[in-house]
């Protein structure tokens, strides 16, 4: 009889202290809470280094070929910029000098309609019938309304 009343008590203690504890009870269900969706991240514009090229696919704009001089008889000179995530309203103003001298005359501007993930933004001196390009050091600098700049040079040559 004393084993039952210790064993009575111990069990007593153990129900007390398990409902003090809130023990068999479920707890209530929580609501998740919901992930914050990250913001949608928007990739920077960007400009590429010039290309020279003999001329650009209609369709795309891109450069046809590659080319590392001009001649004083080539019927035009282009100069390409590749560009990416344009905003509409983006505006390329090209200046051009020969051998340093600058070519007031021949300073060009683009802006862009409607944002763009790919731009090919092209700048092209077109050489007049009987006229010639002259020699020397051609440099086009490129400077976009965001301030971003970028500048390339190539020769004219003797054809």
């Amino acid at each position: 009889m004393r084993y039952r009343w210790l064993l009575g008590a111990i069990l007593f203690a153990c129900l007390a202290l398990v409902t003090a504890c809130g023990g068999g009870e479920s707890p209530e269900p929580t609501e998740p809470t919901p992930e914050p969706t990250p913001e949608p991240t928007v990739a920077a514009f960007t400009v590429d280094d010039v290309v020279w090229t003999s001329g650009v696919d209609e369709a795309s704009g891109e450069p046809l070929d590659e080319v590392d001089a001009y001649t004083t008889v080539s019927p035009a000179i282009v100069a390409v910029v590749p560009a990416a995530n344009v905003p509409a309203g983006t505006e390329f103003t090209a200046t051009w000098t020969i051998d340093g001298i600058e070519v007031p005359e021949a300073t060009m501007s683009v802006t862009v309609d409607e944002d763009m993930r790919v731009a090919w933004v092209a700048f092209e001196l077109a050489r007049d019938e009987g006229r010639y390009f002259p020699l020397g050091e051609l440099e086009v600098t490129v400077t976009t309304s965001t301030g971003d700049e970028v500048a390339g040079s190539v020769r004219i040559e003797l054809p």
